[in-house]
């Protein structure tokens, strides 16, 4: 039972407003006369809400609190006497499943389900005074898991006193082993020339040769290098080349793949009315290519608006039919600004 004393308040906080719905019933005693009544019902907001002030010369007797959840979630509230604080509060906040209620009696706090079951609390109990506990993982259910026997059968065990034997991998290059590279010989060896390899012997036998291939002397290429935009420094080229594709206008559309290469043939059998340039690289970087347009008829090339002739010349003239034209055109914004030249009317 709760006790109030003039002018105390009752007061609650909900965790949503308009959730709950909480009616209080209690019993109102004066010098004169006792009079037991409702003492407020309502949806107490999500901030401080005062249910009930206590009248002057009156205590008052809380008898009953029902709180019940008309929502599909469970809520939460708070309820407070004498005052909002902390300290103030009569119990920590409550949650009401959904649909459910709550019912104080005052003698303490009763929850049921939507479908009217009251919940009881379970007790903590000592493990000790639990009988007829599973001893195997098939009795907790768990059907899947390596039993003791299966598990034991998988692992070696080895006495405190227990001598380790090395295990010879008998490595042969060439047999058992691909032969990557002669280096691999003396790591063998250094492996299976003592019951007890060398650490030693084996670091001596990798150092120099951590990339077994292709020596740090230098050597032929069989593959394709891929810097993935990393920085090469101080190159010295000789007899390069350049990868060279064949794009086809789509609808007067062209687009340049920078990402495939940085030269481009192109047959030229309709007007280009956009050029575009894709996977053009960042700012801070030179970009540039060349577009071969070899032409079947009278067509035009449009440049879009950021292209610039380096000497300040007039658009392309149109190309001519049996002849070829070279735009070259250079980046270093990001593709923000293109300068370019073009010499047109070459022979195909």
């Amino acid at each position: 039972m709760l006790i109030l004393n003039a002018t105390d308040t009752l007061s609650a906080t909900a965790g949503a407003a308009t959730a709950l719905t909480v009616t209080v019933y209690g019993l109102e005693v004066t010098s004169a006369a006792q009079t037991f009544k409702r003492l407020y019902q309502g949806q107490p907001g999500n901030t401080v809400t005062t249910l009930y002030t206590t009248p002057a010369a009156t205590q008052t007797l809380v008898k009953t609190i029902v709180v019940a959840n008309t929502t599909g979630g469970a809520q939460t509230i708070a309820f407070f006497q004498a005052g909002t604080a902390a300290a103030n509060a009569i119990v920590p906040a409550i949650s009401v499943d959904a649909g459910g209620m709550a019912v104080y009696d005052g003698t303490g706090w009763i929850f049921s389900t939507i479908a009217g079951a009251v919940k009881q609390a379970v007790a903590a109990l000592a493990w000790a005074v639990i009988t007829g506990t599973p001893t195997t993982l098939a009795g907790y259910g768990i059907t899947d898991a390596y039993t003791k026997t299966v598990a034991d059968g998988r692992y070696d065990f080895l006495g405190a006193a227990a001598a380790v034997t090395p295990t010879t991998l008998a490595l042969v290059i060439g047999t058992n082993v691909q032969a990557y590279n002669a280096n691999l010989t003396a790591i063998n060896q250094a492996l299976t020339a003592t019951s007890s390899p060398s650490f030693t012997a084996v670091t001596t036998a990798v150092t120099g040769h951590a990339s077994l291939d292709l020596a740090l002397a230098g050597g032929t290429m069989s593959g394709t290098l891929a810097h993935a935009g990393q920085l090469v420094t101080t190159p010295k080229l000789q007899a390069y080349t350049e990868t060279k594709t064949a794009p086809a206008i789509s609808s007067n559309v062209l687009t340049l793949d920078l990402s495939l290469s940085n030269v481009f043939r192109v047959a030229c059998g309709a007007n280009i009315t956009t050029l575009t340039m894709s996977n053009v690289p960042a700012t801070g970087q030179l970009a540039e290519f060349t577009l071969i347009l070899d032409y079947s008829g009278a067509y035009t090339l449009t440049l879009p608006g950021a292209f610039h002739h380096i000497t300040g010349g007039s658009a392309p003239a149109v190309g001519a039919n049996s002849k070829t034209d070279t735009l070259t055109a250079y980046t270093t914004d990001g593709g923000t600004t293109w300068y370019y030249n073009m010499a047109q009317g070459a022979t195909t």
